[in-house]
């Protein structure tokens, strides 16, 4: 297996680099980057936008070749499955003992 050349002084002062900077400068390269990703994906949605009904279209034959001939598909409370009411009442024993523990376990670390 060969691997690529890398110079030990460069990894060093990388190395170095990422040692010597605060949690702040973490933080803001990485918000540099979010709004990187963001406008990335901003964008990609709007170049892809006008192919909307050809990607519908595409995903959707399979479903519409096992309708009946004289059926057609309709779309009825799209936002049900992202505004589901129901999953955290579901979710929230289980969060809710996540968080105590994380809770009571910080509290008996720092005595």
């Amino acid at each position: 297996m060969t691997s690529l050349p890398t110079t030990p002084a460069s990894n060093d002062a990388a190395a170095l680099n990422l040692e010597e900077m605060p949690i702040t400068q973490h933080l803001v390269v990485l918000r540099k980057h979010l709004f990187k990703v963001v406008a990335v994906l901003i964008g990609l949605f709007f170049c892809l936008l006008p192919f909307a009904n050809q990607t519908y279209q595409w995903l959707s034959e399979p479903l519409r070749a096992q309708l009946p001939a004289s059926s057609t598909m309709i779309a009825t409370d799209v936002t049900a499955t992202f505004m589901a009411g129901s999953a955290l009442p579901t979710l929230w024993p289980y969060l809710r003992s996540c968080i105590f523990l994380s809770v009571s376990r910080r509290k008996l670390w720092h005595r």
